[in-house]
């Protein structure tokens, strides 16, 4: 943050140049050094000079400033002053004469030297531009008559005419020179300034930042320029059309209110654009109209030019008052150096006009560019701090947007984990119970969890959408199966709303296709969600068209129809914005975000596609997506009705097993947690699995045997995953290396994949591994090596009171061991290996030497382990400390790395304590059996009823059969038996009446 010092320094320097400028501009104005070159080596003639008069007498003429003044003159009248020329002692001398806008000539002795006109050359107009007539003179000229007549149709140069001067001709130059070096030099610099300007303008542009309107100040910067250059006295010696550039003069200053007015409103963010836009609209007609008047030879601009600087002036006022306004707002950056520029310039441009509208116009030009100059220092200065700012805020809001994608990612697995669980569980008690009331609450949970994955889903797409990190990734699909999980899906909400589902496949698309199913899948169930959303009778038809495009690839056409509200003309433009929901008063009470047609239709451009709406309120509405998709099989679809109607009978199996027999494996994983749950869960498929815990280990073996996949975790101590990979790649002949090596991580973050595809990988696997994801990554990689077994796997769904009721969460670790209890018992057994605590002395020892690297690795570890038996609580509060840990927080580690110790000391005596309780050999060697207190006994009974209150047959059925592991006596023992009978039979009442009538003495 800027400090008060470095803020009143910033306005110390500002304040010194104003005031060098301040001092700078008085002194021109005010003082004459009278050694300057025109005082000592240049003469003035005006001694004895007179007017000839048409009848040939000669009447003295009155001087001013260097002009011989006559009032009586008039446009287009021919005058003539006279005198004599002075001693001519030296070669080399010059007699020069300024022409304001006048036909000079210059005569000695009645013979013409010189005489200026340029109407030869003249593009528009009736006068002749402004130059410096010379011509040099000799000592035989000496005392002869000078005469110099003067011509103009400019009335108010009719009666001003230069004074002759006499000097060297280097004497002159060198004068002409020294009296225009200001102006010009400030013009080249304004020119460069604009040029600089212009080009940064671009530059932010191209980075789509907002500019502040300096395009504009560049523009106007030019314009000062060539105004500047156009209108100089010293243009004789750079250009040879006098004529066009002292129109073109005129033109800069008739349009230089333009890009003053733009910049001005682009600045005030089109606070007051309206009086703005009035007055550029004035000034380009002002402009027109001057031309026309010119070429039409009715008024020279000459004439026309007083009418621009009123405009002129009125622009200076408002954009002054209207800043004064906005200045109120606060959002101006540097006020300061802004009000300083304004001020200055403003004030010379207004002096300027008052003098050339009020008093006289030799003066016209003089000072501007010195104010312009410090006008675009100070607003240069304001518009690089407003950049500089912009681009920290810039920065900020890049590194706000990866902080909250790299959440997002973070947290994308565990939204995502629990409502998928709920789903899951959900579908084996449809599938299982024969309760028409369970069934109902079953379906509405459904729904409902559904609907909140559907919310979640959009939510984590379009952040990454907002990323630019949503990937189109083609893989080859079955069009026949995509369009069945589609109908599936949607087919449920539909049936409830007592809508209709027409399906309408063209029978000879192609089946099988290489696109991006996932998006294509997600676009098409957005459109149809919406279908029955907005539907309230009537129905949906989902029609699918193709067009072959080559003999490899087709354009594929999804249309979903339906005849519901509709959309209004006005609104359907706005209908593909994010968080938009129209017609709000209307569909109130319809859930959603926003975002789903957004995402389609970003998802359809990302493939190049296109996606059209056809709509008529009150009707219905027609969405039409297109797209291209290579074709793998040309094998038709056929009547995919018939086959939708097959699927839809066919029973559903819930956890396919695999075999993998002749699969080599190779799992490498310095956690021994993670070895044992994937030997667990691919255990069954019969491959073949050798695990190490480093990669060291790794690549020792894989120099003896050839794996078909290799599983590797990333995070390790001493060599991690990707060093490892490296090093096998490094080890190998270039192209000899052809095994899948996929990666394993707990940060699956946004973008994670593309980073270790980078790497060499062929894909990557989020942490806790999962079942279903194992298996699908096996058939990727070697679809001829793995089959489906024929058996269906029975899901062993327990609930284990005792660790429920201490927050370790059974039914969430379940997930990752495919529903296999015994091997969730294994884990809990390996979780409570580590009994000299080695694990926790080395992370101490990371602790306490503040080895960044090593403790992230640790409690990385700590952290999976915990998940993958269901302890959040611990799982979380190490993801917290590996954060830190990354970050060097050792502020954050003294406080709280003693509460992680005893949290994970705790979890561990919960484990053992409920392992020597329930699983110790004794117990399994028929020993004697715990006995059950009236507290635990109490407690049990409770819960049971509590899940029968709810229908939850199975965890009732799970807590009674648990009773078996106590010491029951006969009584006992059959009231537990008829309990379990009675729930088995859906007779709840009387099960829970026996729990309740029996009291343990």
């Amino acid at each position: 943050m800027k400090s008060k010092f470095t803020k009143y320094l910033e306005n110390f320097f500002i304040i010194a140049v104003s005031l060098l400028f301040l001092v700078f501009f008085i002194l021109q104005v005010t003082s004459r050094d009278e050694f300057s070159p025109w005082n000592n080596k240049v003469e003035i003639l005006k001694e004895d000079a007179g007017l000839l008069l048409e009848d040939g007498t000669v009447i003295p003429i009155e001087e001013k400033d260097g002009y011989f003044m006559y009032a009586d003159a008039r446009p287009g009248e021919t005058l003539t002053v006279v005198m004599q020329l002075p001693e001519i002692d030296r070669q080399n001398r010059v007699i020069s004469v300024f022409s304001t806008e006048q036909d000079v000539g210059i005569y000695i002795d009645g013979v013409e030297r010189i005489y200026y006109n340029d109407e030869e050359y003249r593009l528009a107009g009736s006068y002749s531009a402004s130059r410096f007539v010379m011509v040099p003179v000799y000592e035989e000229d000496s005392g002869h008559e000078l005469r110099v007549t003067y011509k103009t149709s400019v009335a108010l140069y009719a009666g001003s005419m230069a004074c002759p001067k006499y000097a060297r001709e280097q004497d002159m130059l060198y004068w002409i020179f020294l009296r225009y070096a200001g102006q010009i030099t400030s013009a080249v610099i304004l020119l460069a300034v604009g040029i600089i300007f212009i080009l940064f303008s671009v530059v932010l542009r191209y980075k789509r930042r907002d500019d502040k309107g300096i395009g504009y100040l560049g523009i106007f910067s030019i314009i000062i320029a060539v105004w500047l250059l156009c209108q100089s006295n010293m243009r004789v010696f750079y250009s040879s059309y006098l004529s066009g550039v002292n129109l073109m003069a005129f033109y800069m200053i008739i349009i230089i209110p333009i890009p003053i007015l733009m910049f001005f409103n682009n600045l005030m963010k089109y606070r007051y654009q309206k009086h703005i836009n009035l007055m550029i609209v004035i000034t380009i007609l002002n402009t027109i109209m001057c031309l026309a008047l010119e070429f039409m030879g009715i008024a020279d601009t000459i004439t026309t030019i007083p009418i621009a600087h009123v405009i002129i002036t009125v622009c200076c006022v408002i954009c002054l008052t209207d800043f004064c306004r906005y200045m109120k707002s606060g959002d101006i950056v540097e006020p300061f150096a802004m009000i300083l520029g304004m001020g200055c310039f403003f004030s010379v441009v207004l002096i300027e006009e008052i003098n050339l509208l009020f008093f006289n116009w030799f003066f016209v030009g003089k000072y501007i560019g010195y104010g312009t100059l410090f006008f675009m220092i100070c607003f240069g200065y304001a518009a690089f701090r407003s950049s500089e700012e912009q681009e920290r805020e810039y920065r900020e809001a890049v590194r706000a947007n990866k902080i909250k994608s790299d959440f997002l990612g973070n947290m994308s697995h565990e939204i995502r984990t629990p409502i998928s669980t709920i789903l899951g569980m959900n579908e084996m008690i449809l599938n299982e119970s024969d309760n028409r009331e369970i069934i109902g609450y079953a379906q509405n949970i459904r729904n409902a969890g559904n609907i909140l994955l559907a919310l979640v889903n959009d939510v984590l797409d379009f952040a990454k959408i907002e990323a630019g990190k949503m990937e189109i990734t083609p893989v080859r699909y079955e069009l026949r199966n995509m369009l069945n999980d589609l109908m599936q899906t949607i087919g449920t909400r539909a049936s409830m709303k007592g809508l209709a589902i027409e399906l309408d496949v063209e029978k000879t698309t192609p089946n099988i296709l290489y696109g991006d199913e996932i998006r294509i899948r997600q676009a098409v169930t957005n459109l149809l969600t919406n279908a029955v959303k907005y539907t309230q009778k009537g129905g949906i038809t989902l029609k699918v068209r193709y067009v072959n495009v080559g003999e490899e690839e087709l354009r594929l056409y999804i249309s979903v129809s339906d005849t519901g509200i509709g959309i209004r003309k006005e609104d359907q433009n706005r209908l593909f914005q994010s968080f938009v929901r129209l017609d709000e008063n209307r569909n109130r009470s319809i859930e959603g975000t926003g975002l789903g047609l957004a995402i389609t239709s970003h998802i359809i451009r990302s493939m190049n596609g296109n996606i059209e709406l056809e709509s008529e309120y009150g009707k219905g509405t027609t969405f039409t997506i297109s797209f291209l998709q290579k074709i793998v099989d040309n094998s038709p679809v056929g009547d995919f009705e018939d086959w939708y109607r097959y699927q839809v009978r066919r029973p559903r199996q819930y956890l396919e097993q695999y075999e993998a027999e002749d699969v080599q494996l190779l799992l490498v994983d310095d956690n021994v947690m993670n070895l044992e749950v994937i030997k667990g869960l691919l255990g069954k498929t019969g491959a073949v699995i050798d695990a190490v815990a480093s990669g060291r280990e790794c690549l020792e073996l894989v120099k003896k045997k050839n794996y078909d996949l290799i599983l590797m975790d990333h995070m390790m101590p001493d060599m991690d995953g990707i060093e490892t990979f490296q090093k096998i790649q490094e080890s190998r002949p270039k192209g000899g290396w052809h095994t899948p090596v996929i990666a394993l991580t707990a940060n699956a973050v946004s973008g994670a994949r593309e980073e270790y595809l980078r790497y060499g990988f062929a894909d990557y696997i989020a942490k806790p591994v999962e079942y279903k994801k194992l298996i699908e990554t096996m058939k990727k990689f070697l679809p001829d090596k793995i089959k489906l077994r024929t058996e269906v796997a029975n899901t062993q769904i327990l609930c284990e009171d005792y660790l429920e009721r201490k927050e370790i969460h059974v039914q969430e670790a379940l997930k990752y061991t495919a529903g296999d209890f015994d091997q969730y018992i294994h884990l809990l057994e390996l979780f409570t290996m580590d009994k000299d605590r080695s694990k926790q002395q080395a992370l101490t020892e990371a602790y306490e030497q503040f080895n960044w690297k090593n403790y992230v690795t640790y409690v990385h570890g700590v952290k999976n382990c915990a998940r993958m038996i269901g302890a959040d609580d611990l799982a979380d509060m190490a993801y917290e400390h590996e954060c830190k840990g990354r970050e060097h927080d050792k502020k954050f580690l003294k406080q709280n790395f003693h509460i992680l110790l005893d949290k994970w000391n705790h979890t561990e005596d919960i484990i053992h304590e409920y392992l020597e309780r329930n699983f110790n050999s004794e117990n399994e060697k028929g020993s004697a059996k715990p006995g059950l207190s009236d507290e635990e006994w109490g407690e049990i009974r409770d819960k049971i009823a509590a899940y029968l209150d709810v229908f939850k047959k199975k965890e009732a059925l799970g807590l009674l059969e648990s009773l078996d592991r106590y010491e029951l006596d006969a009584r006992q023992q059959q009231t537990v038996e008829e309990a379990v009978k009675a729930v088995k039979s859906y007779d709840y009442e009387r099960a829970i009446m026996l729990l309740r009538q029996y009291e343990l003495h």
